[in-house]
């Protein structure tokens, strides 16, 4: 059959193979085997919509296969399996006990299993407890066991069934201090702390105190669950107060646990316990938060710098490049200051001697040395400005792409903390001398760069000269007038466009920030016309649709938008719009954020005088009508983020007086937004919490903006309170809307006045203990209102 023909041709049979159990529809027919009922289950999975055909069966079987699996479990622990299989001993009772643990522990991390066991979770929960305590000393029993007890009924009936077998084998301590910290589950502050303490009180007991792997699950507990980015250390209330405290008690724990551990020996515990120090006082790499109070705990101990010292030097034939490097530097330099960094990288012999860090490699040290700074936060724009010339001096020779792109990333944190300090520091020559410096060398990292790397940049080398441009005027001129910056610039903007690649949308809007700054506005605007002018073959689709919205973010974030200016930006983006029409490509992201520059720029030329031209007048009518064009092509906008930024659009149009107003009421803005404003107000009151979970304000900034059209008018607010009255968001996004409003000086009439107050003292009376957010809205429209 392999060889027949069919009109010539050979013929051809499907390469996708059935399931064994179907080769031979003769074999097995009278019964199959559990892996053949699996296999042929398994195809199920590639076609969801036969699986939802059959769930009702399907349920019911997954209840019958928990069951079966609880119910063995039970059976081989009673023992009586073994009567009635006759030949189950007791080593196969055992790996069967193990094999259903980690079997159910699978199956209770999806949310289904636990679903639909849910009439049976009491018993199965208990049967899996009696297992945990029929074998303390099995770490298979212990690990499984445990997670799956958590997973089906959470973590603090897991420590209820596992704390009186603590003092029967350090196996139950080790499973459940690595279920406690694997566990997804969200804890509640009470359960954090009685995890923590326990952990802690088992790190110092001496029949743990020498046992590695207990060690190493209790530091894996703390460090997750007292990482300073979970903590909220932002927060000043009581509650905060609390769990940073607790995170101080832990460091000197930590620190001691270092010191003791700091041989090559121990090495993978002095890792865990330098991961957990940093996480408690600097949180993670995604989100790095300063906890104060465990880093003034960290600096009060003598032996703290030292100790951290000694690791560093037992790191350096292992990896300096890693993140533990990388933790240490940071906490060190928390502890030394900036200067501590300085010197390890100080070319001088006799300075690079003065630490207690001697022997390192150059280039692993500039890498370690760099990571740590990517993660400085609190400095002084003075140490940074030392730190800064420093790693500019490491890197004189040749540095390789990839320390150029770490460099980049590091020079960026330290610049733009330099630039939030320069005004109240009044640009001190040591400061302004780097900043200058900085300039220099980075122009020179992205030419470098390019040619390595096919015309790309650095991550963050944009920004960093941007930074620069922001904090020195000198540097600015400079900038302007570098021939090579022009040719790097378009160099990547070509490159990017060519490429159209995931990091495509994010160089260009970084490249028109800083061409913006430099340049000016008008200097993207050109391009802009330029893209628009060159007709659909100048850019791919995708490419001219990144070069659009990045265009317009840059537009619609410019806080110095002059009148010239504005014009321009409104010119442009009816052209623009003209041009995606004819080409049918009206995607919602992109109208949306032509939509956030349109409403930008309109508002700019309603609060001038050039409003009062006859140009002026015609080019905001244009625009009315086009914004009215842009809510009606996202009024049914799958994302809320679009929408959304098509109304804080309308809204900074709306903003700019009553020339703009008066023109989007003539084009129908207002019933449009009435009718969005009503929409949103049905969707948060039928979908249970869509507002707050979707987190964009939409519905505030419709009422907000829909107030601005009516002239001020505020019962389309005290309407949407009154009908959402049960609902938390709509009573914040109304109190948001209100704000923002009385804030920009357009306060509400008599009687809607008095109408808000009752309002908002009714929130405060019956609501005010349900929600913190909802009741400081409240008292803020109340304390703004009666001043």
């Amino acid at each position: 059959m392999a060889g027949e023909k069919l009109d010539g041709k050979k013929k051809k049979y499907s390469k996708r193979k059935a399931p064994s159990s179907l080769e031979n529809p003769d074999a097995g027919c009278t019964s199959a085997t559990p892996a053949q009922i699996l296999e042929a289950l398994s195809w199920l999975g590639k076609r969801p919509e036969i699986a939802a055909v059959v769930l009702a069966p399907l349920t019911d079987a997954l209840v019958a296969c928990v069951k079966a699996l609880v119910q063995a479990l039970e059976l081989y622990g009673s023992g009586e399996a073994s009567s009635k299989a006759g030949v189950a001993t007791a080593h196969i009772r055992l790996s069967t006990e193990r094999a259903i643990c980690f079997v159910l522990g699978k199956l209770f991390q999806e949310s289904a299993a636990k679903w639909v066991c849910t009439d049976y979770r009491e018993q199965c929960a208990q049967v899996l407890a009696n297992a945990i305590a029929r074998h303390p000393k099995e770490h298979e029993v212990q690990v499984n066991g445990q997670w799956a007890h958590a997973q089906l009924v959470g973590i603090v009936p897991t420590l209820h069934v596992v704390q009186p077998l603590f003092n029967q084998s350090l196996v139950v301590v080790q499973a459940f201090m690595w279920t406690a910290a694997e566990a997804k589950e969200t804890l509640t502050w009470e359960v954090k702390e009685m995890l923590v303490r326990n952990a802690l009180q088992l790190m110092s007991e001496s029949q743990c105190a020498e046992d590695v792997d207990t060690q190493r699950r209790c530091l894996e507990l703390i460090g997750a669950q007292m990482s300073a980015d979970s903590l909220g250390v932002r927060d000043r209330d009581a509650a905060t107060a609390a769990k940073v405290k607790l995170a101080a008690e832990s460091v000197p724990v930590l620190v001691d646990r270092i010191t003791r551990w700091g041989s090559a020996d121990t090495w993978f515990l002095t890792e865990k316990a330098t991961e957990a120090l940093w996480r408690i006082c600097r949180g993670s790499f995604a989100e790095p938060v300063m906890n104060h109070a465990a880093h003034h705990r960290l600096c009060e101990l003598e032996h703290a710098s030292k100790s951290l010292d000694h690791v560093l030097c037992l790191l350096v034939p292992i990896d300096l490049k890693g993140d533990l490097a990388a933790y240490l530097l940071d906490i060190l330099a928390s502890i030394n200051g900036l200067s501590y960094l300085c010197t390890l990288l100080c070319t001088q012999p006799e300075a690079a001697h003065a630490g207690h860090v001697n022997g390192l490699q150059s280039e692993d040290l500039k890498w370690a040395v760099l990571k740590a700074t990517k993660n400085l936060q609190d400095f002084d724009a003075k140490d940074a400005a030392q730190l800064l010339q420093a790693i500019l001096g490491s890197l004189q020779d040749s540095p390789s792409p990839g320390l150029i792109e770490l460099a980049s990333q590091a020079l960026t944190v330290l610049l733009q903390g330099m630039q939030s300090q320069l005004p109240a520091r009044g640009g001190e020559d040591n400061i302004l001398l780097a900043l200058r410096s900085a300039a220099d060398n980075m122009l020179r990292f992205i030419l470098r760069f390019q040619q390595a790397k096919d015309g790309r940049w650095p991550s963050k080398s944009a920004t960093a000269l941007r930074s620069i441009a922001l904090a020195d005027n000198m540097s600015r001129q400079s900038l302007a007038a570098s021939e090579q910056l022009q040719g790097a610039l378009k160099t990547r903007i070509e490159g990017a466009c060519e490429r159209h690649d995931k990091h495509t949308y994010s160089e260009l809007e970084s490249t028109f920030r800083l061409a913006s700054t430099v340049w000016g506005i008008n200097h993207i605007l050109q391009m802009f016309q330029g893209v628009l002018e060159g007709g659909p073959n100048r850019l791919r689709k995708q490419a001219r649709r990144d070069f659009i919205r990045a265009t317009c973010r840059v537009v619609a974030e410019s806080e110095d938008l002059t009148v010239p200016d504005a014009l321009c930006v409104v010119a442009s983006v009816l052209q623009a719009k003209e041009v995606l029409c004819s080409l049918q490509e009206t995607e919602q992201e992109t109208l949306a954020s032509m939509a956030s520059a349109l409403g930008h720029a309109v508002g700019v030329l309603g609060r001038e005088d050039a409003s009062k031209s006859d140009q002026t007048l015609h080019q905001v009518d244009l625009a009315a009508r086009a914004m009215c064009f842009f809510l009606n092509s996202v009024v049914s906008a799958s994302t809320m983020s679009d929408l959304n930024a098509v109304i804080l659009g309308v809204c900074a149009a709306a903003a700019g007086g009553r020339i703009p107003c008066s023109a989007l009421n003539a084009a129908g803005a207002s019933e449009i937004m009435a009718g969005i404003a009503e929409k949103l107000v049905c969707l948060e009151l039928n979908s249970g919490g869509h507002y707050e979970k979707n987190g964009k304000p939409a519905l505030a900034d419709a009422l907000e903006c829909l107030s601005r059209l009516r002239g001020g008018c505020y019962l389309t607010i005290l309407k949407a309170m009154d009908t959402g009255n049960e609902s938390t968001a709509i009573q914040v996004a109304c109190l948001r809307a209100a704000l923002n409003l009385i804030g920009d000086r357009i306060p509400p009439e008599c009687g809607a006045r008095e109408a808000l107050l009752a309002a908002c003292h009714q929130i405060v009376k019956h609501r005010g203990d349900q929600d913190e957010c909802l009741r400081a809205s409240a008292d803020r429209v109340c304390g703004l209102l009666q001043s």
